[in-house]
């Protein structure tokens, strides 16, 4: 019994560890932004110079996310055969919908009720010209990665919550908002604004609901929390 426990507290333990970890690799982009300084001789400002920012940004941070992914599947940490496969029924589908739309409509909020890939648009547009969109598509890339990113987040923060003090089992409690509240949310009191710390929070229990909602199929819970992150 105590064995089981401590093997328990350890895939707790491996959680945080590993959710540390992915999150960290979001810093990565400050390596490369000064490896692109080094090189170009001043932080990139051309269109071509972000484009190529975003790629290898891009680049290192899917490097991160596989040997995590990896790590986590080589120790069992979630029941991926069964989560990934099995179908979500109607009151799921219903659900995950609202959810979603609740995201998007916070978003749109956030952007005075202008559709974010509207203004981004916009702006691309009148910095770069006609080039603009192809700015536009490679910062788009860069948010599908960073989806990931924080959806991986929540769901090590889902399961350290549950190996500490469930014993493992299943919970809708929302242990994957709480922890990515404390690596994305509160640390943006300190680096930016109350606003954006409180928009972050807001955003990790909305992606908590969403991969709660899709009974932890992490392929349904991505594409909703890309669809947020992008509208």
């Amino acid at each position: 019994m105590e064995r089981d426990q401590e093997m328990t507290r350890k895939k707790g333990w491996l959680c945080v560890g590993l959710g540390i970890l992915v999150f960290l690799t979001l810093a990565l982009e400050v390596v490369v932004i000064l490896a692109e300084s080094a090189v170009y001789g001043a932080a990139p400002s051309a269109l071509w110079q972000h484009c190529i920012h975003w790629t290898l940004t891009c680049a290192v941070w899917c490097a991160g996310l596989g040997l995590v992914h990896k790590a986590a599947r080589r120790k069992a940490l979630f029941d991926e055969a069964e989560e990934d496969r099995k179908g979500l029924r109607h009151v799921q589908w219903i659900l995950l919908a609202a959810v979603t739309a609740a995201g998007v409509l916070f978003m749109t909020a956030n952007w005075d009720m202008t559709l974010k890939p509207f203004a981004e648009w916009s702006r691309f547009m009148e910095r770069f010209g006609s080039a603009g969109t192809a700015g536009f598509l490679f910062q788009y890339l860069y948010y599908l990665v960073e989806s990931a990113i924080i959806l991986t987040v929540i769901m090590l923060g889902q399961r350290a919550g549950e190996f500490f003090f469930c014993q493992g089992r299943k919970t809708f409690l929302p242990w994957g908002w709480l922890f990515c509240s404390l690596l994305w949310g509160f640390p943006h009191l300190l680096t930016k604004n109350w606003e954006t710390a409180v928009m972050s929070i807001v955003l990790s229990f909305v992606f908590e609901l969403i991969y709660l909602a899709a009974g932890r199929n992490k392929w349904i819970s991505y594409a909703a929390v890309a669809v947020i992150f992008l509208l």
